[in-house]
């Protein structure tokens, strides 16, 4: 439970912080998606860390239980996966430039917010 409480401290904040930065900005991040899917480096990048990120969560947290910190094992999960993904396909990177618009970044940007509140509530409370 220490490592549920102490992860849902880390990423519920930022996740919130992410969420919040996509709403104000959706434009912003449609030139970042764009600048990822042309630049090596970015594809490289935009692999690596979810890749680190979602392995790290994984092996330190994967646990199925019914209740909140499912959250975080399949955060980690789909984390590990879209890094593997991404590092195997470079190119299906830019599938997700096709879909990106203001209209699908509000919406991840208010899930984001949700998870984030939630997941920095169960940790801070």
């Amino acid at each position: 439970m220490e490592t549920s409480i102490y992860l849902a401290k880390l990423i519920g904040p930022v996740l919130a912080m992410v969420g919040l930065s996509v709403l104000m900005h959706p434009k912003h991040y449609i030139k970042m998606v764009d600048n990822f899917t042309k630049d090596h480096l970015g594809t490289y990048l935009g692999s690596l860390m979810p890749l680190i990120i979602g392995l790290a969560i994984v092996l330190a947290h994967n646990v199925w239980v019914s209740d909140w910190r499912v959250i975080i094992t399949v955060f980690g999960w789909l984390g590990l996966i879209k890094g593997i993904r991404l590092f195997l396909l470079p190119n299906k990177m830019g599938e997700f430039k096709k879909i990106c618009s203001p209209t699908v970044f509000i919406v991840f940007g208010v899930i984001y917010i949700l998870l984030g509140g939630y997941l920095s509530w169960m940790g801070y409370n």
